[in-house]
């Protein structure tokens, strides 16, 4: 995910933006624009850090959408079987392909 800053022309890649004060406000509309989109349901984001991993998970509050985030480092060795924590809530981690099949019944049940 990219980010373009309001002072500047220049697309900057979100891992390196962290360190900017006005994060808050970044994080709320990448979280209203993954709410907002029609063609997803589960998004993971990967964080470099357990700090950034953290500030996601505080920042983004999703209503109707799945964010999971999860350490990079872990996802690249455990792939579906990384250990990811649901954004906007404060509950154990869960295992990536456990939410993603929570998700898909859920997603048939309200298709019916």
């Amino acid at each position: 995910m990219w980010y373009r800053s309001k002072h500047e022309r220049v697309l900057w890649p979100l891992t390196s933006i962290a360190r900017f004060s006005d994060m808050p406000i970044v994080y709320a509309n990448i979280g209203k624009r993954i709410e907002d989109d029609l063609h997803v349901q589960t998004v993971l984001y990967l964080a470099a850090t357990d700090h950034l991993m953290y500030c996601l998970r505080d920042r983004f509050t999703p209503k109707r959408k799945v964010i999971c985030v999860a350490l990079m480092r872990e996802f690249q060795r455990r792939l579906l079987q990384t250990p990811v924590m649901l954004a906007g809530r404060y509950t154990q981690p869960l295992i990536f392909e456990d939410a993603l099949a929570d998700q898909a019944a859920r997603t048939t049940l309200e298709n019916r």
